[in-house]
């Protein structure tokens, strides 16, 4: 370990050489940490190297006292630390000592190590919560179906804590839904900054059937279904980027992000059916554009992008149904089954 002089900027070559959050140890805080559990003391000294000091300076490091270095300024008599497991050596001045002496506070005017205090860094802090559902209880969801539904089902699973949604295609040729829909929550604007996240688990895709979260703009508890307009979404679509009129090979998926302005974004085909993915959308309001990230189940990145234009201008969102929309009666596969979990909107 490097040793400082005890006339040098101690507290500036810290923090060239360990980052600029990088400190002095204070004893102070040692005694508040340690001065009720003498094991966790020991822990900690064993922890960073400190051995016992027999001759009186060898095992010791510079710490502050109250914030100062200096016991006496007019020989320059740096604070210190040293570890004497109760044995003092003769001429030896304690300012101070935590579990007689397991750990003593000295000073003097030689160079040594010093013991130094890293903060972690301080990330940024959480955005404001605008709408959160982990499922450990019964959300209570508003349910809207249209005459000709057939047999869709949406229902919070208890045991598994997550929500479950089957849509069933109309049976009959006009427009039909079957949607699920969240309390109100504050209004998002386009020039609003938000971070949207869930986890989502196709549990049987079916070709021509794509249920997914929709995010609108809504004042009424109630869910007009014939009226509802999508801002922007997030569901199941076909397998192919164009075509899906293969009813002869398997039904497999891909998640489809609806942007606001008309585009859309496809994930690679999903080959892991019945299987969690999260889903995590960043929204810049200043710069209208958002990037997205879908992670497996170990942790792997399944599918991101950036750039992405997913609130078109002047519009807004205060509300998520489940679910989907379509019309006609169904010409290929009708089911699909999905579920969702941990929704969490939060804004800066």
């Amino acid at each position: 370990m490097e040793e400082y002089d005890v006339n040098d900027d101690i507290p500036a070559l810290l923090e060239s050489e360990f980052g600029d959050n990088a400190e002095l140890a204070e004893w102070n805080d040692l005694k508040d940490l340690f001065s009720d559990d003498e094991s966790a003391l020991i822990s900690f000294l064993d922890g960073i190297g400190m051995k016992r000091d027999v001759e009186g300076y060898e095992n010791s490091a510079f710490v502050t006292r109250g914030g100062d270095r200096y016991h006496s300024t007019s020989m320059p008599r740096h604070y210190f630390v040293s570890r004497h497991d109760g044995d003092v050596p003769s001429g030896w001045l304690v300012h101070d000592d935590l579990h007689s002496n397991r750990l003593s506070l000295g000073s003097w005017d030689s160079d040594r190590e010093a013991m130094v205090r890293v903060p972690e860094s301080e990330e940024d802090p959480p955005g404001e919560s605008i709408y959160t559902e982990d499922f450990s209880s019964d959300p209570g969801y508003t349910i809207a179906k249209s005459s000709t539904d057939n047999a869709s089902e949406f229902e919070w699973d208890e045991e598994q804590e997550n929500y479950f949604v089957k849509t069933v295609d109309g049976s009959g040729s006009g427009e039909w839904w079957v949607f699920s829909g969240t309390p109100l929550f504050s209004e998002i604007r386009d020039d609003d900054s938000f971070t949207v996240s869930f986890k989502f688990n196709p549990v049987h895709p079916d070709w021509g059937s794509y249920p997914g979260l929709r995010f609108i703009e809504d004042d009424n508890e109630e869910i007009e279904g014939s009226e509802v307009e999508t801002e922007w979404a997030f569901r199941l679509d076909c397998r192919d980027s164009s075509g899906c009129s293969s009813s002869t090979e398997d039904t497999h998926s891909r998640f489809r992000l609806d942007l606001g302005g008309g585009d859309h974004f496809h994930s690679p085909r999903i080959s892991d059916l019945d299987a969690w993915y999260e889903v995590t959308i960043n929204y810049d309001g200043s710069q209208g554009a958002a990037e997205i990230e879908i992670l497996k189940e170990d942790g792997s990145v399944f599918a991101e992008e950036s750039g992405l234009a997913l609130m078109a201008s002047d519009s807004s969102f205060s509300r998520i149904l489940l679910g989907r929309r379509s019309s006609g009666p169904p010409e290929y596969g009708d089911t699909s089954i999905i579920r969702v979990d941990d929704i969490l909107i939060t804004g800066e």
